[in-house]
């Protein structure tokens, strides 16, 4: 079961939009490599993505820095509650 912080929203959805800001390739803490891009999907929706693919990284800083529109197949959503950031 998801913990409270993480719960699932679905499995296997199309994602069409325009990827920004790629992050360099990163170890999980489970050793897995992974990157970060962000996907705008609307005038202004961004959404942050985890991409444990390191293969593909190549292919989305290319549709980043081309401004091309991708279509991402078989991803999964899920809604992370962040922690407000602590004021002081």
């Amino acid at each position: 079961m998801a913990s409270p912080s993480e719960v699932p929203r679905s499995d296997g959805e199309t994602v069409v939009g325009y990827l920004h800001s790629v992050s360099p390739m990163k170890m999980s803490k489970n050793s897995r490599r992974y990157f970060e891009p962000t996907l705008q999907t609307g005038r202004e929706v961004y959404n942050r993505v985890v991409c444990f693919s390191p293969e593909k990284r190549n292919q989305f800083v290319h549709a980043a820095d081309n401004r091309q529109a991708v279509k991402l197949v078989a991803t999964r959503k899920s809604i992370r509650h962040r922690a407000a950031p602590l004021t002081g």
